[in-house]
């Protein structure tokens, strides 16, 4: 009987589950909000796991810093948690109308927006966010790092192309709050993901370099500087989503058929993980670390 009542017209673009709440990313079609659970939610709603109840929290992911005739606006396009703050990526410009360049934070212990503001740019659209995917590090000495994605060409006024890394506290919306890690992939990446222990950041997308070599569209660089590692599977087309399981077996999604070629210097064992899927006839395969 587990029913989200999803509007025709709302589209969800990402699923965050909790212990006690289900986050979920969302965009609307034509001149409506999204609508979860029967009511309006701009960007991102939380519901009960269990029931499918919708609860209070309301960020207000706004292409605007004030909602025109109650409409907001906006897509949230990535959810991330660690620490007791929700991380999001979209195309927003504010949140609860503070101005926001398509990335924010929340605590979700109160519900509350963090000052937590970076800003990336997209190529020719200037002022708006071209973050589609980020990760949070796991935490150490240095604090936390969220990885940014998408098609971008700088963060707080630093050269960065479609990838950076910030601090995940504090504002971090200085350029000496961008950290030195630069892969600067040459095109969109879509999807990333992060290593059980943390020191490999996986990149998807349609890009032919990543970390200063050639690599098409799959591969892994280092947490340090972004460095390229020698893992290739060249898929033959972009790679949209990515997942890594704690045993470091990585999944990858996307609209390519072919998968798998990897240099001998490091062999990798590719196999079918997932099946072919109808419902947005893409591939997806397993490959081993």
């Amino acid at each position: 009987d587990w029913d989200l009542q999803v509007a025709d017209i709302t589209q969800v673009n990402a699923v965050l589950p909790t212990a006690d709440r289900l986050y979920i990313g969302v965009t609307a079609g034509g001149f409506s909000n999204p609508m979860v659970a029967g009511a309006s939610r701009c960007g991102v709603a939380a519901v009960n796991p269990d029931t499918a109840a919708l609860q209070p929290f309301d960020p207000q992911l706004s292409r605007t810093t004030f909602a025109a005739n109650g409409r907001c606006g906006g897509a949230v396009t990535d959810l991330a948690l660690a620490g007791g703050r929700l991380w999001a990526a979209g195309d927003f410009h504010a949140a609860n109308i503070q101005r926001r360049a398509g990335l924010a934070a929340f605590d979700v212990r109160r519900d509350m927006p963090l000052e937590w503001a970076p800003e990336p740019n997209r190529p020719n659209l200037i002022g708006d966010s071209g973050v589609r995917d980020l990760a949070i590090s796991p935490d150490g000495p240095g604090g936390r790092t969220v990885y940014l994605a998408g098609r971008f060409d700088n963060l707080n006024g630093e050269p960065r192309l479609n990838a950076a890394a910030v601090p995940a506290t504090g504002a971090a919306s200085v350029r000496d709050d961008v950290r030195g890690w630069d892969p600067a992939p040459n095109a969109t990446v879509h999807s990333l993901a992060l290593s059980p222990t943390g020191q490999r950041v996986y990149l998807g997308g349609d890009f032919a370099r990543a970390g200063g070599a050639p690599r098409t569209r799959l591969t892994w660089v280092n947490v340090t500087n972004g460095g390229a590692s020698g893992w290739q599977p060249r898929p033959d087309a972009r790679v949209t989503d990515l997942a890594v399981l704690p045993d470091g077996s990585v999944f990858a999604a996307g609209s390519f058929t072919r998968i798998g070629a990897t240099p001998p210097a490091e062999p990798q064992e590719v196999r079918l993980g997932l099946a072919l899927l109808p419902t947005i006839n893409r591939l997806a395969r397993r490959l081993q670390r």
